[in-house]
């Protein structure tokens, strides 16, 4: 007993969990194919591919917020640079060693600067550009993710409209049905009332002529004549 309970219980968790796999897979089977249909699979496909955009113009920001910010930082320091190299410059008839060194330096920093700056400025362009490519490629999604979304709006309008006409048109074949039945029952009994009707009047006729028959046995047996024996 404790074995045939054992294995009940195992084959009917066994069970649960196969109906249980085989409802979800054909809700989930379900829901795929209405998305398909719908339309809806398409916006989501945009709404992933919006969000991958919007991380990309984050990213191409970024970008562009630190370059400019490097630029700015180079040519404050390339400001001070060439600063120095003026005021060394007026004191070029006294220089010592040190000074005419240090003007040397701050000449190689110059180059190093302006190339630098250069660099920058190519990079702030091209950061620039992908910034608004990035925007233009977003405006583009969102706006193809709306017109998808009009289209699913439509289309799930038209599918409730054409449900409710479904819905109304088969309210009204019961309904026709239903009417159609109780006058069919109506007539049945109809019918049957008038047949019984008649099969009364005809018993009632057969019973009357019964009678009738009977009575004129009756007469009839009353005035025969006594037979000679029974005046004897």
């Amino acid at each position: 007993e404790k074995w045939f309970e054992d294995r009940y219980a195992s084959t009917r968790k066994a069970m649960g969990v196969l109906i249980r796999n085989r409802i979800y897979n054909n809700l989930e089977t379900g829901i795929k194919f209405f998305n398909e249909k719908s339309g809806w699979t398409e916006v989501e496909k945009l709404k992933n591919a919006i969000s991958s955009l919007e991380t990309r113009l984050r990213d191409s920001q970024d970008e562009f917020k630190r370059v400019r910010a490097d630029l700015d930082d180079s040519n404050v320091t390339h400001r001070k640079v060439q600063e120095e190299i003026n005021s060394l410059a007026a004191t070029k008839y006294s220089w010592t060693d040190a000074q005419f060194r240090q003007y040397q330096d701050l000449l190689q920093a110059e180059r190093i600067l302006q190339h630098k700056l250069v660099q920058l400025q190519q990079d702030s362009r091209h950061s620039e550009e992908s910034v608004d490519f990035s925007l233009r490629d977003l405006m583009e999604g969102l706006r193809k993710r709306f017109h998808e979304e009009q289209l699913w709006t439509d289309r799930i309008r038209q599918m409730s409209m054409w449900s409710t006409i479904a819905i109304l048109f088969a309210n009204s074949l019961i309904f026709l049905f239903t009417y159609a039945l109780r006058f069919r029952e109506k007539a049945i009994v109809t019918s049957n009332l008038a047949a019984i009707r008649q099969d009364l009047h005809h018993q009632e006729s057969l019973l009357s002529s019964l009678l009738q028959l009977h009575h004129q046995t009756s007469l009839r047996t009353s005035v025969i004549p006594p037979t000679p024996s029974a005046w004897e």
